[in-house]
């Protein structure tokens, strides 16, 4: 048959069950019946209904149309008969699900029928009774004791039984079939009643706290009272529902994080020193930090055609170059995790990029195919200079220990052998004399090594006060010269002089500055051959005062240049060791001159074309230079009274009281803190010189003991010890000591001190 209408715009069929169950029922009705659904043009008619249908006019069809229209529109059933002129009259049910209207059941009847009015209650009891809707009617009560509105009902279908868990609802009020009501029912079906609007919610009732979709309407006019209730399960829907939500929420939480641990790991890339890159298997760059490009520079990869690579991990192969399928990324590629340590260089960019562990991996997919390889290169260039420094200074050490030494046993051969000819019975007075000079000289000589080694340790540890005054560098000169001047007559130097006739005044500590000069003179001279030329020059070079030190002598290769004034360097010699030394004059002299706001630098044409060595110190333009004090004359001092000498080295102790004999002292000797003590009160001695290092009660202790007693509390007492840093000299000044001297003392000044007799 022709449509009625336009197709109407449904939505998708979406509940197969309520189709199917209006089509069974229009098909199987002996009653006019259609069934519209979806967007089908053509409905479903039976064949009651097909024979009807085409008996309509073109007017009936058109109030069928009006009627169609309004039931949609209000989206419920006209549940009078719409009449469609004098021969037929129609009842429209909208078919729901879920809110949304998916067809609608069109029951037809004939005027003139007379069977057609019993039938149309049959077929739509049958209808409802298949629906998988849970259906009811309900008639509205009184308010039960003024709260409640109450209902009873009259009509339910299996599925509302099936759906509420009820069955023994029908004929009963719904006060004495449910004893906790929900306010929510009785409220609606107020509402419903009184403004002839249906509604629609989701209530959850039933067994098990489900959840229904649910559409209360009215049946019929404003007086009527009966309702219609049609409710769904939609408790699986909406709990899949839920779970759809959780699975996407979980996803997006789980998206969000996995883009946080994505920048994360991009910002640590990114910020780790070493030299990061991901290719994949066409090796494209994917991933590549700021180290790998500082690194790489304009190229993604160090290639063959990029840069040169040489092994560097020690072992035979060490030096050659790298091939281009051995570099790590390549052969991460085929499968293999690398360490190597490579050196690299880009030479036609220039860049000497140094020493690099390069680890690298492939990536492999989820069936283990490569995917790609990342690469990670540390530049351990740093570690491996310092490593060498390290290696290089650990054998300077050896050489210097091999050189110390050699330069302490120098001194004790001819010590050791004038005692031995001293100690001999037959020995001369003046074999004796010439022995007792020799150990004098070679002592001297041994004071100086030990001096040399406590200077430079205290000048690289910051520990040298310069007392600074300001001084004539010419009046330094001399001094220095007059020191230097035996080692350059015994080897026949010609010493030639530039001094300026003008002061040339700077500011420093004057001992220090002429140990700087004879420090240079000295170097000069002992690595000049034998009759050799030496020169010295004082002169103003703008706000400078410059001192130069030239030479004949061996001279210095470049390599030995660039390592001068390091600490225990020395120009290579043979084992004849001529020319002695320890490597540690020139380091000292540097440091010295950089205390003193200076600079010294060293200059050479090539092995043996002599040596130049430049001292710059800051000139000082308007104050006066002050006098340096020569050395008083001993002879006229008066003497010392009574001395003690206290010291548990007997050989020391007894040798110096045989010095100060000789002298003309008056000396006593004890070994211990206690015989000290003792012969303090019997004897209150003048001078007390008491070794540090005693057992038992130590010299400092002692000191203090001395000073507390009314008859030695004004006696000059000086240390004497081995201990010659800066804080031992401080401490023992604290504890009541007037002078410190240092082993092996020098002799002139001890009787200098002992001349005076007076405390500091």
């Amino acid at each position: 048959m022709r449509t009625f209408v336009e197709p109407l715009s449904y939505l998708p069929d979406t509940d197969a069950p309520l189709r199917d169950s209006a089509r069974s029922l229009c098909f199987s009705s002996a009653s006019p019946a259609m069934v519209w659904w979806g967007d089908g043009r053509r409905p479903f008619v039976n064949r009651a209904g097909l024979a009807l249908a085409r008996s309509m006019g073109r007017g009936m069809r058109r109030q069928f149309a009006a009627d169609l229209s309004l039931a949609l529109a209000k989206r419920s059933p006209l549940s009078e008969h719409a009449r469609l002129g004098v021969h037929a009259s129609c009842t429209l049910h909208p078919l729901i699900h879920q809110g949304r209207v998916l067809g609608m059941l069109v029951i037809l009847a004939a005027a003139q029928a007379p069977d057609t009015e019993a039938l149309a209650p049959a077929d739509h009891a049958a209808v409802i009774a298949l629906m998988d809707h849970g259906y009811c009617r309900i008639e509205v009560l009184d308010k039960v004791d003024g709260q409640l509105m109450d209902y009873r009902f009259l009509e339910t279908n299996p599925a509302f039984a099936r759906h509420t868990g009820r069955a023994d609802l029908l004929g009963r009020k719904v006060s004495e079939a449910v004893k906790e009501r929900d306010p929510f029912w009785a409220q609606a079906c107020q509402e419903v009643l009184v403004t002839g609007r249906t509604i629609r919610a989701d209530v959850p009732m039933g067994i098990g706290g489900r959840s229904y979709e649910t559409c209360i309407m009215r049946l019929g006019g404003p007086e009527s009272r009966q309702l219609a209730v049609l409710i769904k399960d939609t408790s699986q829907q909406m709990l899949a529902q839920e779970r759809l939500e959780q699975s996407e929420r979980q996803a997006r939480e789980a998206a969000l994080c996995a883009e946080a641990a994505h920048r994360r790991l991009a910002a640590v890339i990114e910020a780790t020193p070493a030299a990061v890159v991901v290719v994949d298997n066409d090796f494209r760059v994917l991933v590549m930090n700021s180290a790998s490009r500082e690194l790489r520079g304009s190229s993604p990869e160090f290639g063959p055609m990029r840069a040169v690579a040489t092994w560097a991990d020690g072992s035979p192969r060490d030096g050659q170059a790298l091939q281009s399928s051995e570099w790590p990324m390549r052969r991460a590629l085929r499968g293999d995790t690398t360490r190597d340590l490579v050196q690299i260089d880009v030479p036609h960019e220039g860049r000497s990029c140094g020493h690099f562990l390069v680890t690298a991996a492939p990536i492999r997919g989820p069936g283990g195919a490569i995917e790609g390889a990342v690469s990670v290169s540390f530049n351990i260039t740093d570690r491996v200079m310092a490593e060498r420094a390290l290696k290089s200074a650990n054998e300077r050490k050896d050489e210097f220990l091999a050189m110390l030494a050699h330069e302490l046993r120098n001194p004790l051969a001819p010590i050791a052998a004038a005692a031995e000819l001293m100690r001999h019975s037959q020995a001369s007075a003046e074999q004796i004399h010439e022995g007792s000079v020799i150990i004098a000289r070679q002592a001297q000589h041994l004071r100086g090594l030990v001096d040399d080694l406590l200077d430079v340790s205290r000048v690289s540890r910051g520990l040298i006060n310069i007392e600074r005054r300001v001084l004539d560098l010419r009046g330094l000169v001399h001094e220095a010269l007059e020191q230097s001047h035996p080692l350059i007559k015994g080897r026949g130097h010609n010493l030639q002089l530039k001094l300026s006739t003008q002061a040339l005044r700077v500011r420093g500590d004057a001992k220090r500055l002429v140990q700087v000069l004879a420090n240079l003179l000295n170097n000069a001279a002992k690595y000049t051959p034998p009759g050799g030329r030496l020169e010295l020059s004082l002169r103003l070079e703008g706000a400078w005062v410059q001192v130069e030190v030239a030479d004949s002598g061996i001279g210095m290769s470049p390599q030995t240049l660039v390592s001068a004034f390091d600490l225990f360097a020395q120009a290579q010699s043979s084992i004849d060791r001529q020319q002695g030394g320890l490597g540690i004059g020139l380091a000292l002299v540097k440091k010295l001159v950089e205390l003193h706001g200076g600079r010294v630098r060293a200059a050479s044409e090539g092995l043996g074309r002599g040596s130049r060595f430049t001292l710059s110190l800051p000139l000082v333009l308007s104050e006066t230079a002050e006098p340096q004090s020569d050395a008083a004359a001993l002879d006229h001092r008066p003497q010392a009274g009574r001395v003690l000498v206290v010291d548990d080295n007997v050989d020391a102790a007894n040798t110096l009281a045989m010095l100060l004999r000789a002298c003309g002292h008056s000396c006593e000797v004890a070994y211990d803190a206690m015989q000290a003590l003792a012969v303090a009160e019997q004897r209150c001695p003048d001078v007390f010189i008491l070794d540090i290092g005693l057992p038992g009660m130590d010299g400092r202790q002692l000191a203090r003991r001395l000073r507390q007693q009314p008859a030695t509390a004004g006696a000059l007492i000086v240390a004497l010890s081995g201990y010659a840093q800066p804080h031992d000299q401080q401490a023992a000044l604290a504890d009541g000591f007037d002078h410190y001297l240092v082993k092996p003392v020098d002799a002139q000044r001890l009787l200098a001190l002992l001349a005076s007799a007076e405390p500091a």
